[in-house]
């Protein structure tokens, strides 16, 4: 069950600078160059919307984004930003909510799958697996299963965290690049953050 941010979504960006600094931004920034002209875009739990204006910086018109998060309060928050003259649909609904024909030639799942404990993570993986063209490109940015003690403490305090607030069910981490690895992607371009503890990814539907 996707988590809803409503009780943080006024503090939520202020919450991440404070711990990570712009690292949260630009691991996200740094894939967005994949991004084609008037692509066909799918963002899954995009938060506030700070990338949309970061992809408008790129592509002020042409794209088609549908824009899906389960909290109202951040879709509320995205519907503000600078989006150009590109089309954007926001839904605010879980994605295993979500119904359409249309296939997409990027999915975008910013700090989204490691929400889920393995079992839904698979859910939602097959889901987006579906919506997305052969040959599209999933850019996706996650934290890592911790190797160093300080950042399994760190993610031990923050999925408590959100646990509590957002209702995030999961207690660790799934395997999200070993799932892509075993299944029908192949890897493009990959980017380490933070002593690899975040990871910011481009695998190609093949």
């Amino acid at each position: 069950m996707s988590p809803n941010y409503n009780n943080i979504a006024s503090v939520y960006d202020q919450m991440s600078f404070l711990v990570f600094g712009d690292i949260i931004m630009k691991s996200q920034v740094c894939l967005c160059k994949h991004i084609a002209p008037n692509s066909k875009i799918l963002i899954v739990g995009g938060g506030s919307g700070l990338l949309l204006e970061e992809i408008t910086k790129i592509h002020y018109s042409g794209l088609c984004i549908t824009y899906i998060d389960s909290s109202s309060k951040m879709i509320d928050k995205a519907r503000k930003r600078n989006i150009g003259k590109n089309n954007i649909t926001f839904l605010n609904l879980a994605i295993e909510s979500y119904l359409s024909n249309i296939s997409f030639d990027i999915i975008i799942t910013p700090y989204f799958l490691d929400n889920f404990n393995e079992t839904s993570f698979r859910e939602i993986w097959n889901i987006l697996h579906n919506y997305l063209k052969k040959e599209g490109l999933w850019l996706n940015t996650d934290f890592n299963i911790p190797t160093k003690r300080k950042h399994h403490f760190l993610l031990k305090v923050m999925l408590l965290f959100f646990r509590i607030t957002c209702g995030v069910e999961t207690k660790k981490l799934p395997d999200i690049k070993k799932h892509f690895n075993k299944y029908y992607y192949d890897l493009i371009e990959e980017h380490n953050f933070v002593d690899n503890f975040i990871s910011s990814v481009v695998y190609k539907k093949i």
